[in-house]
């Protein structure tokens, strides 16, 4: 189920050129230190059960930064996000609904081109920091399916 639900949410951000991060949980909390300074990462797709590795960040995340989850995150966890930053906290569900109330959306003004950036994979180096490999709409529709 999250893994389907991680593909909708790659598969929305690429439908309106909006670039994505892939990186799972084997991966340290260094790549989310990356994404601090990373201004166009406006927010993230998590599970629920990684919510807390986001408390040490929550203060340095910018304003409005969007977080989304999929699961049921432990007692508090939310209230606790909520009042260390400005962070807007969705499940999965949550943003669905909203979805449903903006369906006439025009999706042309919106449309990537090949060259625009569609994802930044983190990988675990075998040296020091994972590695972000940026990867463009060019190279997902090349590769036959997406990196994840």
């Amino acid at each position: 189920m999250r893994s389907r639900n991680w593909r909708f949410i790659a598969h929305a951000c690429a439908t309106i050129a909006l670039r994505f991060v892939a990186a799972n949980e084997t991966l340290d909390t260094s790549v989310l230190s990356q994404l601090q300074h990373d201004r166009k990462c406006i927010g993230l797709y998590t599970n629920a059960d990684l919510l807390p590795s986001l408390i040490k960040f929550g203060t340095n995340l910018p304003p409005g930064f969007l977080i989304i989850y999929d699961g049921i995150p432990a007692e508090g966890l939310l209230g606790q996000l909520r009042s260390m930053a400005d962070l807007q906290i969705l499940s999965i569900e949550q943003l669905w609904d909203k979805g449903q109330g903006n369906l006439k959306v025009n999706l042309e003004e919106w449309s990537p081109q090949e060259y625009d950036v569609a994802c930044i994979a983190y990988t675990r180096g075998t040296t020091g920091p994972p590695k972000g490999v940026v990867l463009t709409h060019a190279n997902l529709i090349a590769s036959g399916k997406l990196l994840f």
